[in-house]
């Protein structure tokens, strides 16, 4: 099968003629849509295709109202099993609804409003496993109970991520220590963890060696973590520990060596 991507802005009138038997990709990112909106829009693609692949929604303006139309989507399509639904507005009970209900490979779920005022249980409402791939929580503060639900989901095996994304999402080092002890305990290796503009790991030695030499995982992205310049001397020496298979990205080559270490 061909692959045709779509971008609504240039087509917006949908129609089975332009689709054929084509599997698609359908972006509308950019889109302000209403809840009515969306929902009447899916229910016509659910018409003229039942083979979408990817649906980018990023920065489309949705909010909690929408979860429903989308899982009802997913539903009608053999093959969706990507959707990016960043920069949107979704809260954490959005969200806890489309982990939970969603069949989903790889979500996008970075940027959204997240707890703030609110606090929904997200990750302690998965009760079946999820195989997703590719799991992007970027820079939505995680409480310290909303952690320990993903350790406590990721060691009861309710979810299993090959590339999942904390990125600015920790506040404290030893939230850094219980999430990467966590994957050092993990049955399936995953092959990306990216915690990148987070805190440092309080034990930088211990949790990082242990996670990296247990072959939980095969890249493990530090870049931007507020190392210590105390830490140079232990990241020079993880570095030199492991072989090709094996990654700990901790500085960024952009910047240089300069901005390695931060005080």
């Amino acid at each position: 099968q061909s692959t045709s991507i779509i971008n609504l802005h240039q087509n917006p009138n949908l129609t089975k003629n332009m689709i054929g038997g084509k599997v698609v990709d359908i972006n509308l990112a950019g889109s302000t849509l209403s809840e009515n909106e969306i929902r009447k829009f899916l229910s016509h693609l659910s018409e003229v295709t039942s083979v979408l692949r990817r649906l980018n929604l990023r920065n489309c303006r949705l909010t909690d109202g929408s979860h429903q139309a989308i899982l009802g989507f997913q539903s009608s399509q053999s093959e969706l099993n990507e959707v990016d639904l960043s920069q949107n507005g979704f809260s954490t009970f959005g969200i806890s609804m489309l982990l939970s209900r969603g069949r989903f490979y790889r979500m996008n779920l970075a940027e959204n409003f997240w707890a703030g005022t609110q606090v929904y249980p997200v990750f302690s409402c998965l009760v079946s496993k999820m195989n997703l791939v590719d799991l992007d929580l970027s820079f939505m503060k995680i409480s310290r109970g909303e952690l320990n639900h993903l350790v406590e989901a990721m060691a009861g095996e309710l979810m299993i991520f090959s590339d999942l994304s904390l990125q600015g999402c920790l506040c404290t080092s030893e939230e850094i220590d219980i999430l990467l002890l966590a994957v050092c305990e993990l049955r399936f290796p995953s092959k990306r963890l990216n915690i990148r503009d987070n805190p440092s790991p309080s034990n930088l030695n211990q949790t990082v060696t242990a996670a990296m030499r247990r072959k939980r995982i095969q890249f493990l992205d530090m870049r931007g973590c507020s190392f210590k310049p105390q830490d140079s001397e232990i990241i020079d020496q993880l570095e030199s520990q492991f072989d090709s298979r094996l990654k700990l990205k901790v500085f960024n080559s952009e910047l240089g060596d300069d901005n390695r270490y931060h005080p």
